[in-house]
Formats: structure tokens, C-alpha cells, sequence
């Protein structure tokens, strides 16, 4: 199997933005589930259904910090993998 070769900045930025985006989108689920689950003052849902306005707002509140907190780390780890197969492979 062929290790992906990232060469130039863009790619690294690429990767990194799309693996950063995926991983804070699956912490942010955690809790917002957690909290649609334990439904506090009932705003999550009621006998009417799932207010998804609360829900949506809840996955963002969590999803863009967390992004910019794994974009950089997720762009700095491609980077260093890519360095680290390409001294590996000559």
C-alpha cells in the first residue's frame, strides 16, 4: 500500500482542514446528544417533537471552536506524517 505524499502547503491545508472539520464535528455530536438525551427544562424536545433549532445550535456552539482548535493541530500533524514517510522512503 502507497503512503500518501503530501508535497506542497495547499495539500497539507487540505487534509488538515477536512480531518480537523470531521474530528470536531464528531466531539461535538458527544454532547450534543448528551444533551438532547437529558433534555434539560425540556427545551431540547417535547411532546410536539425535536426543536432542531436548539439541537443545530448546540452542534455549532460546539463545532467552530473546536474546529479552530483541531484545524491547526490536524495541519501540523499531515505535515509532519508526510515528512516523516518521504525521509522514510529515500
Amino acid at each position: 500500500m502507497q503512503a500518501i505524499q503530501l508535497k506542497n502547503w495547499t495539500q497539507f491545508a487540505a487534509w488538515g482542514l477536512s480531518s480537523g472539520f470531521l474530528a470536531a464535528l464528531l466531539v461535538s455530536a458527544v454532547p450534543t446528544f448528551w444533551d438532547w438525551w437529558e433534555n434539560p427544562a425540556g427545551i431540547f424536545r417535547s411532546g410536539a417533537g425535536t426543536n432542531w433549532n436548539i439541537v443545530f445550535e448546540t452542534l455549532f456552539s460546539w463545532l467552530w471552536p473546536l474546529f479552530l482548535l483541531f484545524a491547526p493541530v490536524s495541519i501540523a500533524a499531515m505535515a509532519w506524517v508526510s515528512a516523516t514517510k518521504l525521509k522514510r522512503a529515500s
